[in-house]
């Protein structure tokens, strides 16, 4: 199957995947002035994949592949400007054909904004 839907792939054994684990495993936003200093970098150098204009609204919605992958997940950011106002989303685009929730992958994201910045205003957690 990853020949037919050209996947690539490397068989590695352990001894070689530690190393790239804790690359991969890294937090690169040790705290919020990191994290906005990366998110203002990619906003302003990031590559800009899509730009487009609403007819119907004062609405300009720009699409921007990042430089850093924020919280060891999102690779993607929408930036919408509206009625003077900006809106920044952050995403995930992804190759993958499975079609299921991988909630340890959700639950290691939540932990890393919660360490990053906080509880939310609600204290729930």
């Amino acid at each position: 199957m990853y020949r037919l839907l050209n996947i690539q792939t490397k068989v590695l054994h352990i001894n070689e995947f530690i190393p790239k684990f804790k690359i991969l495993s890294n937090n690169f936003e040790p705290n919020t002035d990191t994290f906005f200093d990366l998110l203002f970098n990619d906003l302003k150098n990031g590559l800009v994949i899509s730009s487009k204009s609403s007819i119907q609204y004062s609405r300009q919605s720009t699409i921007i592949k990042p430089n850093a992958i924020y919280l060891g997940y999102f690779n993607k950011i929408d930036r919408i400007k509206e009625d003077n106002q900006v809106f920044i989303f952050l995403s995930r685009t992804t190759h993958n054909y499975s079609y299921f929730s991988f909630y340890r992958e959700y639950e290691g994201v939540v932990n890393k904004a919660v360490k990053l910045f906080g509880l939310d205003r609600n204290f729930r957690g």
